[in-house]
């Protein structure tokens, strides 16, 4: 838990006893961060925060800002990652629990969801990497696991699933004329290739190979176990300038099984389809795999409830 610092004035010369020790609590030193004119110290199971008081002659400059002291740590030292003004992590404690922080003033916000929270506790924990992006006015924080990558977007705090043949390592960097491009390397890919999304350039494929984009709902009843009939179904989104294919699935049985998908073209004004059958609870499933946009905004149904 060493916060060694070199010589004053110099990145090169290092004297061996020029540290300061984050030791509030007996644990082990994970990585170290920026927060506004603080050294963030993250442990295995807790949180310091440190200052240049000015006040040290020799040794460290810093000082322990004991008042921001948090009693849970970070997962490994590839799992936090620096924000624009703050630091995001995914968590660890002697409880055992692991959840995904930001820090709000010098407070921790839990993002994650239970769900989230779940699927992190169940992979290898050296294997989760976390980093951050901005792309088309959105803040991404991802997490990188053995076999998938989660995705919080900050201004609408939600989470996504992206999934693909790589398990990708992502970085930030800026090309010349000031354009933010998001980099990733592979994980498991040893081809050496690097992948690129670049917001003034956007492209809908992965690789060359359109991907499937999924929308799955949670259960619909209206409040009532009573029998719906489903008259028809309008989507409300932004209209493509091209043929773009949505498909449609419903189940009525608790995500056991789904009827055959029916397509509607983006393209239309007015995308609807009707007759859409009779149901107690329904799940809907919406995919796209074309190589265009797809914004959408919300289903509109028209229909009957039954009596019972």
């Amino acid at each position: 838990g060493r916060i060694y610092n070199s010589d004053e004035n110099s990145v090169t010369a290092w004297t061996a006893d020029s540290y300061r020790q984050a030791n509030m609590y007996p644990d082990n030193g994970i990585g170290l961060a920026r927060y506004k004119n603080f050294v963030m110290a993250l442990g295995s199971e807790t949180i310091e925060f440190f200052f240049n008081s000015g006040q040290n002659p020799v040794g460290s400059p810093l000082d322990r800002y004991e008042q921001g002291f948090i009693h849970f740590g970070c997962l490994n030292q590839f799992a936090y990652t620096q924000l624009e003004d703050t630091v995001a992590w995914v968590s660890a404690s002697d409880r055992s629990g692991i959840g995904v922080y930001i820090l709000d003033g010098l407070q921790p916000r839990r993002i994650s969801t239970p769900f989230i929270d779940t699927q992190l506790t169940n992979v290898n924990t050296d294997s989760v990497y976390m980093s951050s992006c901005k792309i088309v006015g959105k803040t991404f924080i991802t997490i990188v696991t053995s076999s998938t990558t989660f995705v919080y977007v900050i201004e609408d705090d939600m989470w996504h699933e992206w999934n693909g043949t790589k398990i990708l390592w992502h970085h930030i960097s800026g090309t010349s004329a000031g354009t933010r491009v998001v980099y990733a390397v592979s994980r498991s890919d040893t081809g050496g290739k690097v992948f690129i999304v670049n917001p003034s350039s956007l492209t809908y494929a992965d690789d060359g190979t359109v991907y499937t984009m999924l929308i799955q709902t949670s259960k619909f009843d209206n409040g009532v176990s009573n029998w719906k009939f489903l008259n028809r179904l309008n989507i409300v989104g932004d209209k493509s300038v091209t043929t773009n294919t949505l498909s449609i699935q419903w189940s009525d049985d608790d995500y056991q099984t789904w009827y055959t998908a029916r397509d509607i073209d983006l393209m239309n004004s007015n995308p609807y389809i009707k007759n859409c059958g009779a149901f107690r609870r329904r799940a809907f499933k919406f995919t796209n795999a074309v190589n265009n946009p797809v914004r959408l905004e919300a289903m509109e149904m028209q229909f009957k409830q039954g009596i019972h």
